[in-house]
């Protein structure tokens, strides 16, 4: 997920400060330790304030990450 969370970025032109800015004023230190991997436990909130600065949903956010759930579901289980 820190790999991508810095891929999004960069792709939409962002700096983290920006980035930060979009989240809700977060701390642009707050990315940096996020993508340095200095900070691992990612809330929801946090998830959803990234999907939301990124234009994207929470499911494009998490797809293909340690976080994307439907790799422990079955094919026919909802999340």
């Amino acid at each position: 997920m820190l790999e991508k969370i810095k891929r999004l970025r960069e792709e939409k032109g962002l700096t983290q400060c920006e980035l930060s800015q979009r989240m809700g004023n977060k701390s642009s230190n707050h990315i940096y330790m996020l993508e340095k991997g200095m900070r691992t436990n990612l809330s929801l909130m946090i998830a959803c304030e990234l999907a939301k600065a990124f234009d994207i949903t929470l499911d494009e956010l998490v797809k293909d990450t340690e976080f994307d759930l439907r790799k422990e579901c079955g094919k026919g289980d909802r999340l």
